[in-house]
């Protein structure tokens, strides 16, 4: 004891009649879960004082863990009360303002050797007077919050660290487990595979202990809501390949609890052919030519026996998947490319994913085609007019498009032109396209098309006679 007057009442009464505090209190009444993971309580604190009862000097919290140790937070951004004044309690007579300590400065006011046990302690909250004569004289209640970081499990308030009775400490649960989340086992049993989509399901039991008290349980990217152990999921749209199958667990609100069992179970082989993904890597642009490459590979199951994989239009022989094909030629004209992949002997069996990768900007002019659209022969002087259209790449920034000696303004490909004033003779027609400003540019196209027969008659100058 500090005081002389208090070992005086220890020896005059008995101890029975001290430790009234065996009838003091202590109750969550709510927790906030902060933005830093730290925790604060609000505590109802209810001490128990006779008139009999040892000299009161203050009393002391502790938050305790079977994982790790808490630490009290004074002064941070989430509130703790760092002191209790007479206008603070809810009932009962405060006469002194009693102060919030921890760690290192535990006992700093009250020199007393009752409060040696805590002095030190990050997880210990001590409310202290350094009164001589005591701060309460009859039962109060204080309201209280307290921040702590680390997991808590139990609250154990010394209602009167004075004392020294055993009644006079109070054990409160918080309703957390502090223990480590562990998944031990996995086990599966799948399905058959459905023909109508090449897929099946599966059943996974995930066994575990002390699981998160939010999130899901995530079994191979798909997520569940977390019930009990042994809990048993089912995956769905897995794709039947008869593949040995890896299965990893975990919980998304502690992604290090996991587990994996590689080889779990063997996938049901394909009942249908489906392909069911397309990734590619395309190359550069070849300034000889204005073309690229592209790899394209196909992931696929219950391939056809007999004819190819066609991709874009370009045939391969089936091989195994995933199947990595070459497509060749392709223009350079930094465009979106979609990719469409088929086979042959089951055209149904296909896949298209539009926009998969980015074609190079042309790095050299190439005309690549030219279309017509001729019209009709004019009566009035023996002409026609045909619609040119050329499809081009990497055309100059000057210069005029030139289609059969008549010149253009260059505007996009395919660009559309119409030649005019054309003889109509019936011949057929060559025609010869290219860029004013890149002469080496140029496509001809031998007998595109046919003229119009002649539509006119001219009659020799003379004399009629009968």
């Amino acid at each position: 004891m500090k005081y002389l007057f208090s070992v005086l009442m220890l020896f005059i009464f008995s101890t029975d009649t001290f430790f009234a505090c065996d009838n003091s209190s202590i109750v969550i009444t709510s927790s906030v879960t902060n933005a830093d993971g730290s925790i604060t309580y609000n505590i109802e604190l209810g001490i128990d004082h006779g008139g009999l009862d040892a000299t009161y000097y203050g009393y002391v919290l502790e938050f305790n863990s079977s994982l790790n140790t808490p630490t009290v937070i004074l002064g941070g951004t989430y509130p703790t009360t760092n002191s209790v004044a007479p206008g603070d309690v809810t009932c009962g007579n405060l006469t002194e303002t009693f102060q919030a300590l921890s760690g290192n400065d535990i006992n700093s006011l009250n020199n007393d050797s009752d409060w040696n046990q805590f002095m030190g302690l990050s997880n210990v909250l001590s409310f202290e007077t350094g009164a001589i004569w005591g701060a309460i004289t009859n039962d109060i209640c204080i309201p209280i919050q307290v921040t702590v970081s680390g997991c808590v499990e139990e609250i154990v308030f010394h209602a009167n660290a004075n004392s020294g009775a055993a009644a006079c400490v109070y054990t409160i649960s918080t309703g957390q487990s502090c223990a480590n989340c562990e998944i031990t086992n996995l086990s599966a049993t799948q399905g058959p595979c459905d023909p109508l989509t090449n897929t099946y399901t599966a059943e996974i039991t995930v066994t575990y202990s002390n699981a998160p008290g939010s999130g899901t349980l995530d079994v191979n990217g798909q997520s569940f809501s977390i019930t009990s152990s042994p809990q048993t999921v089912i995956l769905a749209g897995l794709v039947s390949d008869g593949n040995s199958v890896d299965v990893t667990a975990n919980f998304s609100a502690d992604p290090t609890c996991t587990f994996t069992t590689n080889g779990l179970f063997t996938a049901p082989l394909p009942c249908s052919c489906s392909i069911t993904n397309i990734t590619a890597s395309q190359g550069p642009c070849d300034p000889a030519t204005n073309t690229y490459s592209a790899e394209i590979t196909v992931t696929y199951s219950g391939a056809p026996g007999s004819g190819t994989l066609d991709v874009n239009g370009q045939s391969f022989s089936i091989t195994s998947s995933p199947q990595t094909v070459i497509l060749t030629g392709l223009v350079s004209d930094g465009n979106s490319v979609d990719v469409t992949a088929n086979f042959s002997a089951d055209p149904a069996c296909n896949l298209t994913t539009n926009g998969l990768f980015t074609a190079p900007l042309p790095c050299s002019c190439s005309i690549t085609n030219i279309a017509a659209s001729q019209g009709p022969c004019d009566p009035a002087t023996n002409t026609y007019s045909a619609e040119i259209t050329v499809t081009y790449s990497g055309a100059p920034g000057s210069g005029t498009l030139d289609v059969n000696g008549q010149s253009f303004s260059i505007t996009s490909s395919p660009q559309t032109i119409t030649l005019t004033g054309l003889v109509a003779n019936g011949n057929s027609v060559d025609i010869n396209a290219s860029f004013s400003d890149a002469p080496a540019c140029l496509l001809i196209s031998n007998s595109l098309y046919s003229a119009p027969n002649g539509c006119s008659c001219d009659a020799d100058a003379g004399t009629i006679s009968q």
